[in-house]
């Protein structure tokens, strides 16, 4: 009693007499041993801590007892000695191991406390003290998953447990799980906890509401706040007219927070913070003047406040005065650290004044002093984009983005420029990133169909429309895209049947048919119109139009199909020309991968009607090149014969050797005169023969193609050529129901005397 009344001396009085007549009680021994620890009396202590074990011969408990004294006065090393000695005796004692678990805990030895708590909650899984000492000690080491899960455990033991609930909440709003955690918090705002009386977790709780969209439980938890403590008022009518702005009703929110603040007494300052937040609200009303009178209060109190820097020149810039917020702003941005609203809002007037260097300017100036600032940079790759600075607009998103690799809209934005900079695969790499940073922005899958379709790839493009409108049937641009993608898909699948019907035709030395396509090629019913106006079509070339390098390619391409025709001699040439079969079958490899260089295909116009030949140019070939005993190759994967070496270094461009080396093969009878190894000219397309003709030499001669021909020699290149009227150099018109013949007097025309020219 006297030890209970804080009279320890006395009770060690009474303990002595007690223990003069029983010294070997352990009972007086160990609350002597207790009264010495709380005195200070250390060594006094242990010694009749000591002399109780030894008289409680064995006893465990006697052992823990003295731990649990030890203890309670801190000595946890000493205590912990006692509880193993005690576990000695015992080893199955749940007291003295969980007693023990508690006290490694407070030691520090948090590893060693678990050892020894989950045994025991293996044993028995409702032991609500063990979950709480594992709970304890993986909170020590940094573990909340782990403490969440005995967080849960207790909660079942114990379900109104007000501070398990606390930490539940606390970690779940720690973790940004912010469903999880309001969850809790409603749990332990309606329970019976101490905790639910407290306003602060109460205006937590409507905070939460807020950010989930609960508007009605959020002004119910600020109104029970504001009834659990009268003084929160002002701060409660705060946080309410924010919940209404940030719904878009700011004509509410001024009026709720106008009633807060009238409940502040006369004479004292209003909350800054209500201040900043009314002069945003009469921003969002449109009143910039009313907005400036507001940010101009606070910054009577505070004159180096930034937010209200920057809303005084917002507030400007809203009343269009653009010149007064530039001065306004360069007076107050060396007052100031450096703060990124204040460049950004003097980028915008200048802007507003048409000065887009000097807004380029003041974004650089901003950079320079937060080079970390992704609106900066941003704000001047913007600034580029109106100045049409693609490089700088391109150097600047690079930059946002190194800082904020996963932003959709800096990767929209870098995309549109490297579009403009004519990049479609850079574009299409930065619009794949928006879509895998983003997979619900319609805007992004439909700005990658578009950059597909820049790449030449439609089938991939409608796919990727197709996700868009998946998020949005209604987008116009998915749509127009889509339609895009098809009909090029449509394209370039009727050309690739054309390419197989012409290869067709050539072998069947005859003009195709529906049934042929349907039948053979398996063309869709759909396309076989298509397909066939494809193949029967009359191609032009605007010469005026084409770069150097159309041009020059359009010269390598002809003069390598005429030198294949005149080589091979496919039956009839002479007479009608070469169709379109003709260029598919004669054209040189690679020219057909390029389906947009019109130039390299010059096909007649078609006459469907007219009789076939008997012989297919294929067939020509094959035999033309038997007479010259000619080797077929082996690697020859186009139904021409394989070349004889002279003729393939003609084709190559290989150096001429002797007399039969001609660029055409073989030799002209009219020019057997020439030295050896030099090149023959051939007739100019501009009449006549060539330079050497109009001097009188190696003129071909009337009738010479028929000689030849029944001489059995090569025909001469030059008989498939016609000067014709008015010295065109074209190839000889076709008879009735023929085909007639390509106009190739354009290239020809451009070609000059390079013809002949080695």
């Amino acid at each position: 009693m006297f030890s209970e009344v804080g009279q320890d001396a006395r009770a060690l009085q009474l303990l002595d007499v007690l223990l003069r007549k029983e010294p070997n009680n352990p009972l007086f021994l160990r609350k002597k041993g207790q009264l010495l620890l709380r005195s200070g009396r250390r060594a006094e202590a242990l010694s009749a801590l000591q002399q109780a074990v030894q008289a409680a011969h064995g006893d465990p408990h006697a052992y823990f007892e003295v731990a649990e004294a030890l203890r309670a006065q801190g000595a946890y090393a000493d205590a912990i000695a006692y509880y193993r000695r005690g576990l000695e005796v015992d080893p199955n004692s749940r007291h003295g191991r969980l007693a023990l678990s508690e006290t490694l805990f407070l030691a520090g030895q948090y590893p060693e406390a678990i050892q020894i708590a989950d045994p025991l909650l293996k044993e028995d899984p409702n032991d609500l003290a063990a979950w709480k000492a594992r709970a304890d000690a993986f909170r020590a080491l940094g573990r909340p998953n782990e403490v969440l899960y005995s967080l849960k455990a207790i909660l079942l033991l114990e379900p109104d447990n007000g501070p398990a609930l606390l930490e539940m909440y606390r970690l779940h709003r720690d973790s940004k799980e912010t469903k999880e955690a309001y969850a809790t918090l409603v749990r332990l705002l309606g329970s019976s906890a101490p905790e639910a009386q407290d306003a602060t977790l109460h205006l937590e709780r409507g905070d939460l509401a807020a950010t989930l969209g609960k508007t009605e439980e959020a002004n119910e938890a600020y109104e029970r706040a504001a009834s659990l403590d009268p003084m929160m008022r002002v701060e409660i009518a705060t946080r309410r007219a924010r919940l209404r702005l940030t719904a878009g009703r700011p004509d509410l929110a001024l009026e709720v927070l106008d009633e807060g603040l009238k409940s502040v007494p006369a004479g004292s300052p209003t909350n800054v913070a209500a201040l900043l937040l009314r002069a945003e609200v009469l921003s969002a009303l449109e009143r910039p003047g009313e907005a400036r009178a507001a940010y101009e209060e606070v910054r009577q109190r505070d004159p180096k406040s930034p937010v209200a820097l920057a809303g005084i020149a917002k507030s400007m810039l809203d009343e269009g005065k653009h010149a007064e917020a530039v001065e306004f702003l360069r007076a107050a941005i060396p007052q100031v650290p450096p703060q990124e609203s204040l460049y950004l809002l003097l980028a915008e007037a200048h802007s507003g004044l048409g000065q887009n260097d000097l807004a380029s300017d003041a974004v650089k100036k901003g950079v320079e002093a937060l080079p970390k600032s992704v609106a900066l940079w941003v704000r001047a790759g913007e600034i580029a984009v109106a100045r049409q600075a693609w490089p700088d607009a391109a150097s600047s998103f690079a930059h946002a983005l190194a800082l904020r690799p996963a932003g959709v809209d800096i990767l929209l934005r870098a995309g549109f420029v490297a579009e403009r900079m004519e990049h479609p695969n850079e574009a299409l790499a930065f619009y794949e990133r928006a879509t895998e940073a983003d997979p619900a922005n319609k805007q992004a899958w439909t700005s990658r169909g578009l950059a597909l379709l820049a790449t030449g790839r439609p089938t991939d493009a409608q796919t990727s429309f197709d996700r868009a409108l998946a998020l949005d049937s209604d987008f116009a641009a998915a749509k127009d895209g889509k339609k895009v993608a098809l009909q090029k898909t449509r394209d370039a699948e009727v050309q690739r049947r054309a390419r197989e019907a012409l290869l067709l035709e050539a072998r069947l030395n005859r003009t195709v048919t529906k049934n042929d396509l349907f039948v053979t090629l398996h063309v869709p019913y759909e396309l076989l119109e298509p397909v066939l106006t494809a193949i029967g079509r009359n191609v032009k070339v605007n010469l005026d139009r084409l770069t150097p390098t159309e041009i020059r390619d359009l010269e390598n391409a002809s003069y390598h199909l005429i030198t294949a025709a005149v080589e091979h001699r496919p039956p009839g040439i002479e007479r009608r020309g070469l169709t379109l079969a003709d260029v598919a079958v004669l054209s040189p490899p690679g020219v057909h991968a390029r389906p947009d260089r019109a130039a390299v295909r010059l096909p007649p116009r078609r006459s469907r009607g007219g009789p076939p030949s008997r012989e297919s140019p294929a067939d020509a070939g094959r035999r033309g090149a038997r007479s010259q005993g000619a080797r077929a190759s082996p690697r020859a994967k186009d139904p021409l014969p394989a070349r004889s070496d002279a003729a393939r270094r003609d084709l190559q461009g290989a150096p001429h050797q002797g007399r039969r080396a001609g660029r055409f093969g073989g030799s002209c009878p009219a020019r057997r005169s020439r030295p050896r190894g030099v090149l023959p000219r051939v007739p100019s397309p501009r009449g006549g023969g060539g330079a050497s003709a109009r001097r009188g030499r190696g003129r071909c001669r009337p009738g010479l193609r028929d000689r030849t021909e029944r001489v059995g020699r090569r025909p001469c290149r030059c008989a498939g050529l016609d000067r014709g009227t008015g010295g065109a150099g074209t190839f000889r018109p076709g008879r009735d129901g023929a085909r007639p013949s390509s106009r190739v007097s354009e290239v020809h025309r451009l070609w000059g005397n390079r013809f002949g020219r080695p």
